[in-house]
């Protein structure tokens, strides 16, 4: 499987809070939002094209790159904390 449908096969398998998480966790990046418009793109279910998304995005096929590897990085490192949070709240409940 290439790295492009890595990531939108990723976020397609991401469950209905787990994809919240990562909204508010991207809430709290200051400057260009890109990557989070391209989570909405690939969370409706649409295949990573670089040449119709940047189109849609309007944006540039290089920025466009750049933001598939940010959203990459910020929706790994988001599940990360996510998975924390609810080992935190299990032992909390304990």
């Amino acid at each position: 499987m290439r790295k492009q449908d890595q990531l939108s096969a990723l976020i397609a398998s991401l469950s209905k809070s787990e994809k919240r998480y990562f909204k508010l966790q991207a809430s709290l990046h200051s400057g260009d939002k890109t990557f989070t418009h391209l989570f909405d793109e690939l969370a409706k279910g649409s295949n990573y094209e670089p040449d119709k998304l940047s189109k849609k995005l309007k944006i540039s096929k290089p920025l466009l790159g750049h933001a598939k590897k940010y959203l990459e990085k910020v929706v790994l490192s988001s599940l990360r904390l996510y998975e924390q949070d609810n080992n935190l709240m299990i032992w909390l409940i304990l």
